[in-house]
Formats: structure tokens, sequence, C-alpha cells
């Protein structure tokens, strides 16, 4: 019984460390702007996407 509780204990803080260790990787970032289009007239809840990344977000009503 002791062996399996340490090797729970073991486990979970393997998993807790690998955990903890990503967190600070990730960091926050704010995009402002408006999109347009070549008139310059706002452009309501276009795309806008980090190219090459999963990042990204949609433009409001009046393109902000």
């Amino acid at each position: 019984m002791l062996r399996y509780a340490s090797t729970l204990l073991l486990a979970g803080l393997t998993w807790g460390l690998a955990a903890v260790g990503a967190a600070p990787a990730q960091q926050a970032a704010t995009l402002t702007g408006t999109v347009e289009d070549a008139n310059g007239a706002p452009l309501p809840g276009a795309n806008v996407v980090l190219l090459d990344s999963d990042y990204g977000t949609a433009a409001g009503a009046d393109g902000s």
C-alpha cells in the first residue's frame, strides 16, 4: 500500500510541476485598431488573425 501511495504522490507532483512550468511561458498582449475597407469604411465583424498562430479576434460593430 505504501508503494502505491508513493507512486501516486510522485506522479501527482510530476504533473503539478509540469502544469506550473507551462504557465509563465504565456504572455498577455493587446491589439488595438480599426479594420477598414479601401474607402475607409469600417468592416464590422472582420476576422483578425496573427499569421502562423492560433491567435485572433473579430472586429466589433464599428470595426474596432
